[in-house]
């Protein structure tokens, strides 16, 4: 759905919307212009919330994106970077094997 003002689609989570108004106005743009997906702007929400020092509000967007596209492996990194930022070094490395596979060294 495209907002009539703006051509930014709707988001109705004052939340997201909130991360949003973050982004550049340049990035909002080219999002518009290229018709991009949800899981586009839900990552670009996530980006503006963890450079504005919101690891939590960045997990909670970049959780979303996955919900969308459960193979997105840009969000997929982000979540790890997320969980070595609060401290979760076990959640960074679970996101990271989803990309990469195992990082554990496996005794012969």
């Amino acid at each position: 759905m495209i907002d009539d003002e703006c051509d930014v689609p709707r988001i109705h989570d004052p939340a997201v919307k909130q991360r949003l108004d973050l982004v550049t106005p340049e990035m909002t743009q080219r999002l518009a212009f290229l018709a991009a997906p949800q899981t586009q702007w839900l990552e670009r929400a996530g980006d503006a919330a963890f450079l504005d020092h919101d690891p939590r509000g960045a997990r909670e967007a970049y959780t979303r994106a996955l919900e969308e596209d459960a193979h997105r492996a840009s969000a997929l990194l982000k979540l790890s970077d997320v969980a070595f930022a609060l401290g979760d070094l076990d959640g960074e490395r679970v996101y990271r094997e989803r990309i990469y596979g195992s990082l554990v060294r496996r005794s012969r």
